[in-house]
């Protein structure tokens, strides 16, 4: 899939499930149900909420998904972004 393609489907995947409030609020959950081919709702339980709309955090700690398969667990933390910054801080709090 080339970069507008994925857009395109994460749009259209949150107008369907309207996750959040943005597309890229909806795309961890989005990514899961491609890659891994599990139902969307199981998909949305596996992945981080955007904050509460009182401006509480969720305390993900950089875990946006995960997905268990067989004996693997899957730890994603994910970008719907081009920019590098945005990218590299999350590498960086991944790791702590």
């Amino acid at each position: 899939m080339t970069r507008k393609d994925i857009e395109a489907a994460v749009r259209a995947f949150r107008e369907k499930e309207a996750i959040g409030e943005e597309p890229a609020d909806c795309f961890p959950p989005w990514y899961l149900h491609q890659q891994y081919k599990i139902p969307t709702q199981q998909a949305i339980e596996q992945s981080s909420t955007p904050d509460d709309a009182d401006g509480r955090r969720n305390y993900e700690f950089g875990i946006d998904a995960f997905h268990i398969d067989q004996a693997s667990l899957f730890i994603i933390q994910a970008k719907f972004s081009e920019k590098i910054k945005l990218i590299a801080d999350a590498i960086r709090g991944f790791n702590k």
